[in-house]
């Protein structure tokens, strides 16, 4: 009984991982797979063709609206989400 409990919990979770993510904008989206993906500010600003600062405000927002405050928080909800980056391009 307590697998099934145990496996309602993290599909409630999930969920609410999921409603929270699809808040995102599309540009948030991206940013946080990038940032997933273990990039730096500099190097997503320059795949996404933004400034830097875009990138800053972007991530800050991700963050927040997912109620992280780390790349490593934003990486394992993206993981948990399975919307980790298809990018075929490595790390730089």
């Amino acid at each position: 009984m307590s697998k099934d409990v145990e496996r309602r919990q993290q599909n409630q979770l999930t969920d609410e991982y999921r409603h929270v993510f699809d808040t995102l904008t599309a540009r948030e989206k991206m940013v946080a797979k990038k940032v997933a993906r273990g990039l730096l500010n500099k190097q997503i600003a320059d795949e996404l063709q933004i400034s830097e600062k875009t990138v800053q405000v972007h991530r800050g927002s991700v963050c927040r609206k997912l109620g992280v405050k780390s790349a490593v928080g934003v990486a394992s909800i993206l993981s948990i989400l399975h919307e980790e980056d298809s990018s075929s391009e490595d790390i730089r």
